[in-house]
């Protein structure tokens, strides 16, 4: 990077996320994605480069790139995206992560690897909010603890898997929002005391059900709930409901059967309880599309650049929701063999605010 041509880092980028849109794997692909577009490119964006990037060019670049700072100005740039900057952001989903390619043997014997957490909204259908870290550097509680802390959660609803649902997290990190907790089988005593709630001949007073049909499913939801027992309510203050959900039926013609288990602050219906946890499995929607239509797991990506790299194609998949596609596989189908088409899906102008 230092002899020969020298390529501004907005171009990097945005040649990147068009190359991810174009379904680009890896530096080479990327590569020859630079040089099959440089004279539209260039024409395009009004810049003059004697040459197009080389994958060492984008290798250099996603080495040395800053992507907390990368996370930062791109959350910003999908909030004002969206028409009223923060309406529509009262619901966040918290996910994390393991970028499985990135993981490499310590010499204790464990692993090291590099871990991505996000906050996502349903009602948008795109990430709001992403950030990266290597876990023998952070943890992914202080990291969540970090992009929540930079909302107003007052009146917001928080949506999460595991990750949050332990008590120094939680007593620390909702200031005054509601939540919608996940509990998984990994926390026992509280797995067990949600699940004995829900056996024997119990009165379940909240019962609601739905039925899904389309995209090779046929389940039936069903949600029962309950107020929360005192202990739980003790130690998990501001708790008002626990809740299982199961879900029964066929997916792709085989048999399927799944139980979880929640708690929340809310009090509302169980309809729109049920409602409230069927999207929180949008999310896993959005990581499937990340690892079948991007291949995300198949990347070997190491240390800052897998960290940059995944940043990039989050922020892809958010280019087309925010373009008004409704799937992400027939979005990427319609631009991904036209530049143009690319150029404009990319270059969206943020709303401005009312």
């Amino acid at each position: 990077m230092r002899r020969g041509v020298r390529f501004p880092a907005w171009y990097l980028l945005l040649v990147s996320v068009l190359g991810i849109l174009s379904r680009c794997q890896s530096l080479r692909d990327l590569e020859r994605f630079a040089i099959r577009h440089h004279a539209v490119l260039t024409e395009a964006l009004g810049i003059e480069l004697r040459r197009p990037p080389s994958d060492s060019s984008f290798r250099c670049f996603f080495h040395q790139v800053d992507v907390a700072v990368l996370c930062a100005a791109i959350r910003d740039w999908t909030i004002a995206q969206i028409p009223g900057s923060a309406e529509d952001l009262d619901q966040p989903i918290c996910d994390g992560k393991t970028l499985r390619g990135s993981i490499e043997p310590t010499a204790g014997g464990g692993s090291a690897f590099i871990a991505q957490v996000m906050l996502y909204s349903a009602a948008l259908g795109v990430a709001t909010s992403q950030a990266r870290y290597a876990t023998g550097e952070n943890h992914g509680r202080a990291v969540l603890r970090q992009l929540l802390g930079e909302l107003d959660l007052e009146g917001v609803l928080i949506q999460a898997d595991a990750l949050p649902t332990q008590r120094p997290f939680f007593g620390s990190s909702r200031s005054g929002a509601d939540f919608l907790l996940t509990v998984k089988a990994n926390q026992k005593m509280l797995h067990h005391q949600i699940s004995s709630q829900f056996q024997g001949k119990r009165m379940i007073p909240f019962v609601a059900t739905d039925h899904e049909i389309g995209h090779g499913r046929n389940i039936t939801w069903t949600l029962r709930a309950k107020q929360a027992p005192e202990h739980i309510r003790e130690a998990w203050v501001g708790t008002s409901w626990i809740m299982e959900v199961t879900a029964s039926g066929t997916r792709d013609g085989k048999p399927f059967q799944a139980q979880h288990l929640f708690l929340t602050s809310l009090r509302t219906t169980p309809e729109a309880l049920l409602q409230l946890v069927r999207d929180r499995w949008s999310i896993e929607g959005w990581q499937w599309i990340l690892d079948t239509q991007l291949h995300e797991y198949a990347h070997r990506y190491r240390g800052n650049g897998a960290g940059a790299m995944a940043t990039l194609r989050t922020t892809a998949i958010n280019l087309l929701g925010l373009g008004g596609f409704q799937s992400i596989r027939a979005g990427m189908q319609a631009v991904m063999h036209d530049i143009k088409a690319l150029l404009a899906t990319a270059q969206q102008q943020p709303h401005p605010n009312p």
